[in-house]
């Protein structure tokens, strides 16, 4: 089956890339893959290294990033294509390459407004340029 990979964040650029994504799928018949990758917090690079039980901060950060996959595709269930949401832990430019390693196409937001991160599509979108096993689209911010 034809999938469409799309990587959501919460914000207003992932919107528009999961509303283009939802389209692309729709047109091309495609399970639309949504991911959202979470790095889990690292408690010495938070308060130093003043020793804090790890648990229920890798718990809370996982159900934060739980809660923006849940709300991200809220308002996708009669979007008349399949759609896969995946939680997955680990940086995002290595986490959302492998989860199109078996796609038809990655689709990401743009990031910033500066003019050089326009161009570029952000940091994210540059490296998966160079690193995304499949097409890239990089959708631009809504106001551009």
């Amino acid at each position: 089956m034809a999938t469409v990979v799309v990587g959501v964040d919460g914000s207003e650029n992932a919107q528009a890339a999961l509303e283009w994504a939802l389209g692309e799928a729709r047109r091309r018949g495609a399970l639309l893959r949504v991911v959202h990758a979470w790095d889990p917090p690292n408690p010495a690079a938070i308060i130093g290294y003043v020793p804090i039980p790890e648990e229920p901060l890798y718990e809370t950060a996982r159900e934060g990033a739980q809660r923006v996959l849940d709300e991200s595709v809220a308002g996708l269930d009669g979007a008349e294509v399949a759609v896969e949401p995946l939680l997955i832990e680990g940086p995002t430019v290595g986490v959302l390459a492998a989860a199109a390693c078996d796609a038809d196409m990655l689709v990401v937001g743009s990031c910033g407004r500066a003019a050089l991160t326009h161009v570029l599509g952000g940091a994210t979108g540059s490296r998966l340029a160079r690193e995304a096993p499949c097409p890239l689209t990089i959708v631009p911010h809504p106001a551009w």
